[in-house]
């Protein structure tokens, strides 16, 4: 009985383990496609930011010239 017990707890602890470890690789998955997904929008957002200075910038310069 206490052989079967041990077994079922280190089964239990070999089950735990492995769903920890593809939870940290889902976590790993997640923290990647959010990086990428930030590195993509950078230059957007730059775009959208410097677009508005842009036109501010040519509507000075006709009316300085």
């Amino acid at each position: 009985m206490d052989e079967r017990k041990r077994r079922i707890i280190s089964r239990q602890i070999r089950i735990t383990k492995l769903m920890i470890a593809r939870i940290d690789r889902e976590q790993k998955r997640i923290e990647q496609n959010q990086y990428v997904r930030f590195l993509v929008l950078l230059p957007l957002l730059a775009l959208a930011f410097s677009f508005p200075l842009f036109i501010i910038a040519s509507a000075m310069k006709n009316f300085l010239l």
